[in-house]
C-alpha cells in the first residue's frame, strides 16, 4: 500500500526570500501550490485579475491554470500589508546540549568558559530524565523562532544523542545530529571518550540509530562530530576522518575560534602548518564539512577551505558574547567560501537566527568602523599616480570601508538559503523556488493605529516591530530583521512525506478528533489520556484521575483518586504535555487498558484509550461498556494520526469533556512549551 499524501494546499500573499545574496525577491500579491509530498509545484500572480476573489473562483482558477480539482487548503496571512512568507531559517550551529545555560558566560573567554559551564552541564544530560527535558525545549524554541533546519551537538552520550534524533523528529524539524567526540587528556575524567576505537564506535551506534528511525534520512542525518582539536587525540581524528569518508556522512567540528585556542593547537601539532592543515591531513576537510566561528583564519587556511569546497558557520552572537573576535564575513565571501549562519547555543545567548542575522549585520558594521581609512589630502595624491591611486582607493576608500558591511539582504541569505548550501540542502529548502520543500514561516507586524495605538490584529502582542504605513516592502523586511523576535513569527510550516507517514507543522487534525469525539460520544466521550510526567504514568478519564506514583509498585499502578474533570484543570494540562515519551517507554501493561489510537505530535506520546471495546477509532460505537479495570490488556492497536498541534489538542479535548471552553492562552504560547 503506497504511504498516505499530505492534502494539497495552496498558499497565497506575499512571498520574500532572497535567491541571491545581493537580492531581495518580493512575490507581491502570489499564490504557491505545494502538492501532497511538500514540494512546491507551482507558483504564480494572484489573485486573478487583480480583483478579490471568493473560494469557488479560486478553485476554478487553479484548476484552469495548475489541474487541480477543489480538493486542496487554501492558506493566506492575516493582517492586509503586514504579513508575508518567508523561508524557514536554517541553523547551522547549536548545541542542544547547553540549552539550559543560555545567557550564562559571565566574563569568561572559550577555554575557561568549556570548564566553568560547558562540560557540566553536558556530563548531567547522561540522564535521560534531564536530556528529555533539555532536548524538548531546545527544539521547541527554535521552532518557535522559525528555525526548520538545525546541525546539533548534543553530547558523548550515545542513548542521549539518540534521544535528540527522536525529539527532533518527533517535532518534524530537520536536523543534523552530531555525537560529539573527545578522547585526550584535556578534557574532564567525567566527560571524556574511554578511547578513539570506542569514540568511533559511539559514533556509528548513533548512525545506525538515525538509519533506523529514518532510513533515507529525509528528515534526520547523522553527522560526524569532533568537538575540536583541543578535545581530540590524532589517531580519533584519523577514525573520524575515515568513517565520514566511508560513510559519506557530513561533518561538524570548530576552528580558529579563540586565539588561545589557536595557540594550544599549535602546541598540540607543531608539524602541522596551520589549525585547518590540521584538519586537512586527518581527512576532515571535505565539501560536506560545516566549520563554525573561523574567527582567525589566515590567508593560506582561507585558500585551503576554498580548495576543499569546506563551508564556514558564522556564530556572531557567540563570537561577541565569549570575547572571540569579529569575523570577517567579507573576506570569506569574497573568497568565494560558502557562509551560513549558526546560533552556537549556549556560547550565544540567543537561539533565534533572527538574532543571529542582525547581529552579524552588527558585525560586520563594527569591523567597517575599525577600518583605516586613507586621509590623505588631495594635493598629496598626485605623487602616487593613476594607477596607484586607485590601488589605494580600493583597499582604504569610504566604498572600502562600507563593503565591509552586510546587507540586510546579505544577512538573510546566510540565514536561510546560504545555511542551506552549508548544510548540502541547497535546491531543496531555504527558497520559495518551484521544486523546493515547503518549509517556511508566516511573518507579521504590528501596525500603529489612527489614533497612535497599536494595532496587533487581535492576536493579544504583536510584537516589537510597528508598521507607520508609508514603509516599502524592503524596508518592513529591515525592520523585522533589526526589531523582530518571535512574536513575529505566527505559524512555522513543515512539510515533507516520511516513513509512510504524513507529518505537518502546524497541525491540524485535532479538528477532526473534535468531530469524532462529538459524533462518536455526543459530547461526552468515554476516553482518557495516559502519558508519562516525571516518570510516572498518568492516567485520566472524564470522571477518574488515575495516577500511579511508582513504576515499582504494582498496588499504586490501580490506586485511583476521584476528582471531577474540571478540578484538574490548566495545570494539569500543562504538566502533562511537559514530558515526550516514545509508545515503547510507555507502561501500558499496569496501566491496565487497551490502547486504541495513538496521537503523536510534537510535545510527546498521548494515547486516546475507549473504555467500551477493542475497535479501531473511526468505527461506530458499540453497545458493550466497560471500564479500565474490566477490560483485559491484549496488546495495543494503533491508528496513527495526523497530529502535530498539542495545545490545541489538548484544548478540544477539554472543551468536549466539559463543556467549557478553557483559558489556555498562556499554556499554549510556544514560548512556555518548556519544562
Amino acid at each position: 500500500m503506497p504511504p498516505p499524501l499530505l492534502k494539497r494546499t495552496l498558499y497565497t500573499g506575499t512571498f520574500v526570500s532572497t535567491p541571491t545574496p545581493t537580492g531581495l525577491e518580493i512575490l507581491d500579491n502570489h499564490a504557491l501550490a505545494v502538492d501532497g509530498h511538500g514540494v512546491i509545484t507551482h507558483r504564480a500572480a494572484f489573485p486573478p485579475g487583480g480583483a478579490a476573489t471568493g473560494y469557488d473562483d479560486v478553485v476554478g482558477w487553479v484548476g484552469r491554470n495548475w489541474g487541480w480539482d477543489g480538493g486542496f487548503e487554501w492558506v493566506r496571512p492575516g493582517g492586509e500589508g503586514r504579513g508575508w512568507w518567508f523561508p524557514g531559517f536554517v541553523d547551522t550551529h547549536i548545541h542542544a546540549s547547553q540549552y539550559p545555560n543560555v545567557g550564562i558566560f559571565g566574563k569568561t573567554t572559550l577555554l575557561d568558559w568549556l570548564n566553568t559551564y560547558t562540560f557540566p552541564i553536558e556530563s548531567s544530560l547522561s540522564s535521560l530524565t534531564k536530556a528529555r527535558r533539555v532536548y524538548s525545549a531546545c527544539v521547541s524554541r527554535t521552532l518557535s523562532h522559525g528555525t526548520t533546519t538545525a546541525s546539533y551537538y548534543a553530547t558523548k552520550h550515545v542513548a542521549s544523542t539518540n534521544l535528540l534524533a527522536d525529539i527532533c523528529l518527533e517535532k518534524g524539524q530537520r536536523a543534523f545530529i552530531g555525537r560529539v567526540c573527545m578522547d585526550n587528556d584535556l578534557n574532564p575524567d567525567y566527560l571524556r571518550d574511554e578511547s578513539p576505537e570506542q569514540a568511533v564506535e559511539d559514533t556509528k551506534a548513533t548512525i545506525a540509530h538515525i538509519d533506523s528511525i529514518d532510513p533515507t534520512h529525509a528528515l534526520i542525518t547523522p553527522i560526524i562530530t569532533p568537538r575540536f582539536v583541543p578535545s581530540c587525540s590524532s589517531p580519533l581524528l584519523s577514525g573520524l576522518g575515515a568513517l565520514a569518508k566511508e560513510s559519506a556522512l557530513p561533518i561538524q567540528t570548530h576552528l580558529s575560534e579563540n586565539t588561545s585556542e589557536i595557540a594550544l593547537v599549535r602546541r598540540q601539532f607543531p608539524a602541522h602548518d596551520s589549525y585547518s592543515h590540521v584538519y586537512d591531513t586527518h581527512g576532515l576537510l571535505t565539501p560536506r564539512t560545516v566549520l563554525a566561528h573561523c574567527v582567525h583564519l589566515s590567508l593560506e587556511e582561507r585558500m585551503l577551505l576554498k580548495e576543499r569546497k569546506s563551508k564556514v558557520s558564522h556564530c556572531p552572537v557567540s563570537n561577541t558574547s565569549i570575547s572571540s573576535g569579529l569575523c570577517p564575513v567579507r573576506e570569506l565571501l569574497d573568497d568565494g567560501i560558502e557562509v551560513g549562519l549558526g546560533t552556537d547555543v549556549s556560547g550565544g545567548y540567543s537561539s533565534s537566527i533572527l538574532v543571529a542575522a542582525r547581529e552579524a549585520a552588527m558585525v560586520s558594521r563594527t569591523l567597517a568602523a575599525l577600518t583605516v581609512e586613507d586621509t590623505r589630502s588631495d594635493e598629496k595624491e598626485g605623487q602616487w599616480g593613476a594607477e596607484a591611486s586607485n590601488d589605494v582607493a580600493a583597499k582604504h576608500s569610504t566604498s572600502a570601508k562600507d563593503r565591509k558591511k552586510l546587507s540586510v539582504e546579505e544577512c538573510l541569505y546566510l540565514a536561510t538559503k546560504g545555511g542551506a548550501k552549508c548544510l548540502g540542502l541547497e535546491g531543496k529548502v531555504g527558497g520559495f523556488e518551484v521544486g523546493m520543500q515547503w518549509d517556511a514561516q508566516l511573518v507579521e507586524l504590528d501596525a500603529v493605529d489612527g489614533e497612535g495605538g497599536a494595532d496587533d490584529g487581535g492576536d493579544g502582542d504583536g510584537g516589537p516591530v510597528e508598521l507607520w504605513g508609508m514603509e516599502t516592502w524592503g524596508e518592513k523586511v529591515a525592520k523585522w530583521l533589526f526589531c523582530g523576535d518571535d512574536r513575529n513569527t505566527k505559524k512555522v510550516f513543515h512539510s515533507i512525506l516520511l516513513n509512510g507517514y504524513a507529518t505537518r507543522k502546524p497541525g491540524r487534525a485535532f479538528e477532526v478528533i473534535r468531530k469524532e469525539l462529538e459524533r462518536l460520544d455526543g459530547g461526552s466521550p468515554a476516553y482518557s489520556y495516559i502519558c508519562v510526567v516525571n516518570d510516572q504514568v498518568v492516567l485520566r478519564s472524564p470522571a477518574t484521575f488515575v495516577h500511579p506514583t511508582n513504576h515499582s509498585s504494582q498496588m499504586a499502578r490501580r490506586q485511583q483518586t476521584e476528582k471531577p474533570t474540571q478540578s484538574i484543570g490548566i495545570a494539569w494540562y500543562r504538566d502533562m504535555l511537559r514530558a515526550p515519551v516514545p509508545l515503547h517507554e510507555l507502561d501500558i501493561a499496569h496501566a491496565n487498558v487497551r490502547i486504541h489510537d495513538l496521537l503523536c505530535h510534537s510535545e510527546g506520546a498521548i494515547v486516546l484509550c475507549d473504555f467500551t471495546c477493542s475497535r479501531p477509532f473511526g468505527q461506530d460505537k458499540p453497545s458493550a461498556t466497560g471500564s479500565p479495570e474490566s477490560l483485559g490488556v491484549n496488546g495495543p492497536s494503533h491508528t496513527i494520526l495526523d497530529i502535530t498541534d498539542r495545545f490545541a489538542l489538548a484544548s478540544v479535548m477539554f472543551e468536549v469533556e466539559t463543556g467549557a471552553k478553557p483559558d489556555l492562552t498562556h499554556a499554549i504560547s510556544p514560548q512556555n512549551s518548556q519544562s
